[in-house]
């Protein structure tokens, strides 16, 4: 007897869960859809803001290639040390976290970056252009991130000011569209594109980004 029970308990579970998981994708899938739906509208009626928008990000994306192709700088590396510290998980992130954000960048270097005078020069640059550029920056939920190959972030964010804080020492991004799409790979012309709504785990929103 308990070993038919048992035999029918182990075929009737994962039918169950079969179901289960099918209605989960499917509900998934609509909400999907509708967020979509939603997004593209919100584009749509928000048009001159957003061609305002990929505006600026392409002045930025302008100014901070020139900006890291100058000459390195005596101090540069000694100025990103003061900046930084490395905290109990191994991360790198800027110190002085409670004033970041919406007042300056925060920086964020998983515990594996490379962090020789290339690496130091690239983040203090990019955090001081986004201080300057950031500033411009009216909206309450406007945000200017640089995401880099190795794990790296330089963020400037009005609505999360200590988002670095909430990112995990083991944050990736390489494998989303916030990266893929700028990729030369799938990006050779390196226009600007649109993500479609993305869950991001340390904000727990759905965000619509432009990359470049």
């Amino acid at each position: 007897m308990l070993i038919v029970a048992a035999s029918v308990v182990l075929v009737t579970i994962p039918a169950a869960t079969g179901i289960y998981f099918y209605a989960q994708q499917q509900l998934l899938s609509n909400e999907s859809e509708n967020l979509l739906k939603k997004t593209n509208a919100l584009i749509t009626a928000n048009a001159q803001a957003f061609k305002e928008d990929e505006l600026r990000l392409q002045s930025l994306s302008s100014l901070l290639k020139k900006t890291l192709e100058a000459a390195p700088l005596a101090g540069e590396v000694a100025a990103f040390d003061r900046l930084v510290q490395q905290d109990p998980d191994g991360a790198w992130r800027s110190k002085h976290k409670s004033i970041i954000g919406n007042m300056q960048a925060g920086l964020f270097l998983p515990p594996d970056a490379p962090l020789d005078a290339a690496q130091k020069i690239l983040h203090l640059r990019s955090k001081q252009l986004f201080d300057i550029f950031g500033s411009s920056i009216t909206s309450p939920t406007g945000n200017i991130w640089l995401v880099t190959l190795g794990k790296t972030e330089v963020i400037y964010d009005n609505a999360f000011p200590n988002f670095v804080s909430l990112m995990p020492a083991n944050t990736d991004y390489t494998q989303t569209p916030w990266m893929t799409l700028g990729d030369p790979a799938t990006n050779p012309e390196r226009g600007l594109r649109w993500t479609p709504p993305l869950y991001d785990p340390p904000s727990k929103l759905w965000l619509v980004s432009a990359v470049l």
